[in-house]
Formats: C-alpha cells, structure tokens, sequence
C-alpha cells in the first residue's frame, strides 16, 4: 500500500469554473482537488489523501514568490526530518494547523533540503484523491 498524506477535515468552499474542481481549505491553504461524480462529499468537510512520491517541495524564501499567496495545494512549511530512502529522501514538513505532510524526492547529487529550512509543499489537483468524512 505504501504511505500516504491525509488532510482531514478540509472545510469545502464550493467548486471552481472546472467541472469536478472542489475548494477546500485547511492549514493555512487553499486546495483544489478534481474529484469524479462518485467521489463529491455530502457534507461541509472532507478529507484529502496524496502520496508522498507525487508532492514537490521548493525553497521557500522569507516570502513566497510574487503571486504565489492562495494559490491552491501550496502550503508553506518547515522541515521537521529528512531521511534518505536510497534513490530518494523522505522529508518530513509541519505547515500550518498542526499538519505534518511527506515529501519523498529523488536523491540527486547536491546539497538537499535542511532540516529547520522553509520549503512550499505543492501537488497537481488531479493527484490529489477525496474521500468524505
């Protein structure tokens, strides 16, 4: 099965212009999610499941970049562990809220990611999968 990241109780905002494209907020971001018919929640929340091979990570500045506020599925963080899984390095990031989210990228020559470093988290909404609670 492997590991994954489960964001609950996303609070849902509505949809977006695209069909199937939800708005969720939760540990200080947004998220848009493209979900099928089957998979809409009834209720108000709903949670979000994303594995770990399919989050990217970036340096994070004092600021993050022009235009990059409310963006959906960016969250900013701070790495809270790192630890090398051979062909790639897991890292461990705290966002806000209490969250904790994995980040698990390729082990490639160069100086990785610090622990204590900031970092925005980021995934595609069509990786990401929804499951009501």
């Amino acid at each position: 099965m492997g590991s994954t990241n489960l964001i609950e109780n996303v609070e849902l905002l509505g949809e977006a212009g695209a069909p199937g494209l939800l708005l969720g907020r939760k540990a200080g971001g947004r998220f848009a999610a493209q979900v099928g018919a089957s998979r809409r929640p009834s209720g108000g929340r709903f949670a979000i499941s994303v594995r770990p091979e399919t989050v990217n990570i970036a340096g994070a500045g004092p600021v993050e970049e022009p235009g990059g506020e409310g963006r959906p599925n960016r969250l900013v963080g701070v790495i809270r562990a790192r630890t090398c899984l051979g062909p790639a390095i897991r890292y461990r990031v705290a966002v806000a809220d209490g969250v904790e989210v994995l980040a698990d990228q390729p082990n490639r020559e160069g100086v990785p990611w610090e622990v204590g470093g900031p970092v925005v988290w980021w995934e595609p909404p069509d990786a990401l999968v929804v499951a009501e609670r």
